[in-house]
């Protein structure tokens, strides 16, 4: 009887060991798939693209710069990013864009390029002025010396500076980030980082669209003037506001 207790008590210490370890196993799956989750969650709310100042107000003769700026407050580790910019051709002519990134982060190309590796920056502005979209992608990648540069990790840099210049007078028009929320292709912003791919549709609630109020050569409101356009007028006559809504800093 002795040894039969013996027997079972073994049998029970090695199952009830199997149960500890197979509990602690499913544990471990589940926090790895939980971190992953979080993970995900954190870049889709953490990373944002964004016009600053997003809202301006110009003359039908100036030309005039639209910042974009990239924000990774997490620090994500991004690889490759697609921007695609949507604007009334009609209304608006690109003169110019300027990769600002590049000389000051790991963002060493910007793409399309020239056969010398070069940002061709007259096809962008072809294409966008035929089409009404802007295209371009910026990578950690040095095309000169042909290798991967480290990944970006900057928690706020200004990524690009598009130039325009008015067709017509007394308009309110805008630029916005392409999104189609049924696609997930490469019609869309994009950004990549190791190990993920955050797609326009994770990143549709971060986008914005930037408002243009043209007036006519002598710059002032039109009647048709936003709303958001009249609070960064405002905002340059009272400082305090630029404090509470940071995102009114620059306005014009």
């Amino acid at each position: 009887m002795k040894s039969k207790s013996g027997k079972e008590r073994k049998n029970n210490f090695i199952f009830l060991l199997v149960v500890i370890l197979a509990f602690l196993s499913l544990v471990k799956i589940m926090n790895g798939r939980f971190n992953n989750i979080k993970e995900v969650i954190a870049a889709g709310e953490g990373i944002r693209l964004l016009f600053s100042p997003w809202s301006l107000n110009v003359r039908s003769t100036q030309e005039f710069d639209l910042p974009i700026i990239l924000t990774n407050p997490n620090g994500d580790k991004i690889v490759v990013l697609g921007i695609d910019l949507l604007f009334d051709k009609s209304v608006l002519s690109v003169v110019n864009v300027t990769p600002d990134a590049r000389s000051s982060t790991s963002l060493k190309t910007f793409s399309p390029v020239t056969s010398s590796g070069a940002f061709n920056v007259a096809k962008i502005v072809s294409d966008a002025n035929s089409s009404g979209k802007i295209s371009f992608e910026a990578s950690t990648f040095n095309w000169s010396s042909g290798v991967t540069t480290a990944l970006l990790t900057a928690t706020s840099l200004r990524l690009a500076t598009i130039r325009l210049r008015p067709k017509v007078s007394n308009r309110v028009t805008s630029v916005s980030f392409q999104f189609a929320p049924t696609s997930r292709d490469e019609t869309n912003v994009f950004i990549i980082t190791a190990g993920r791919l955050i797609d326009a549709l994770s990143l549709a609630s971060q986008l914005n669209s930037a408002r243009v109020v043209i007036g006519s050569t002598v710059l002032g409101a039109s009647s048709s003037e936003c709303q958001s356009c009249r609070l960064c007028r405002l905002a340059a006559k009272l400082p305090f506001l630029q404090v509470i809504f940071p995102e009114l800093t620059g306005c014009r």
